[in-house]
């Protein structure tokens, strides 16, 4: 909602038509206007993280060696501060090498830093103590990564490792598709985005919300093959 606002703000101010504002976010999301918002800040969301991130520095301030709150702190910063994060990660799973969400979150952390095999390493194991964790998010990750490099044979076995775990996950086999035709591989790429559509086609509502943006960009790309 409040990206609405921001949108309908914008361009209100640029075109001095509140009318004209009105319109555009209308059609926004009338043509799949998550894919775009969810491209926005969402200025709630950012300052819960803030809030929450600071209130979790004070707690371990006041006792540094709560697991709890190291690990939830790591994984926060794992992608912004990432050092930081492997720094209070690594001393979680010293102690707690069962925790699986904290072993993925500095493997988010290491890769953040550019260490690819240490974060490959952590997210398998991760995946070791819970197969199934966030439904495949961290093999999601890992593919993004391997995306970032260049390396995208490796990256689109990551990510039909995670539609393996997560057969609906319409992000998953997009993105697979992706990575098959930047490797020349046209007719996978053509089947994962048909699979990207087909399997969240009946998907509930608050799932198909969240699918649409994927959704949309896989259709596009088959228009485009």
């Amino acid at each position: 909602m409040l990206k609405s606002w921001f949108t309908y703000f914008v361009v209100s101010q640029v075109t001095g038509s509140p009318l004209l504002g009105a319109a555009v976010v209308l059609a926004l999301w009338a043509g799949g206007g998550t894919w775009f918002f969810g491209r926005l800040p969402d200025p709630s969301a950012l300052f819960r993280t803030w809030s929450r991130i600071r209130t979790l520095r004070a707690e371990l301030g006041m006792n540094p060696n709560h697991t709890d709150h190291r690990a939830e702190l790591g994984g926060l910063l794992a992608t912004r501060r990432p050092s930081e994060a492997k720094d209070l990660l690594e001393a979680v799973v010293k102690r707690h090498p069962e925790l699986a969400l904290a072993v993925y979150h500095l493997g988010v952390a290491h890769l953040a830093l550019g260490e690819t095999e240490a974060g490959r390493a952590a997210i398998e194991q991760a995946l070791t103590l819970r197969k199934d964790l966030r439904f495949g998010e961290p093999l999601v990750v890992l593919g993004d990564h391997y995306t970032r490099l260049g390396q995208h044979a490796a990256a689109l076995a990551a990510y039909e490792r995670a539609t393996v775990i997560h057969t609906s996950s319409a992000e998953a086999w997009f993105k697979a598709g992706r990575a098959a035709a930047s490797s020349g591989d046209t007719a996978t790429a053509k089947k994962h985005w048909e699979e990207a559509l087909a399997s969240t086609a009946h998907a509930p509502g608050f799932k198909a919300r969240k699918d649409r943006p994927w959704r949309w960009r896989a259709w596009l790309a088959l228009r485009g093959l």
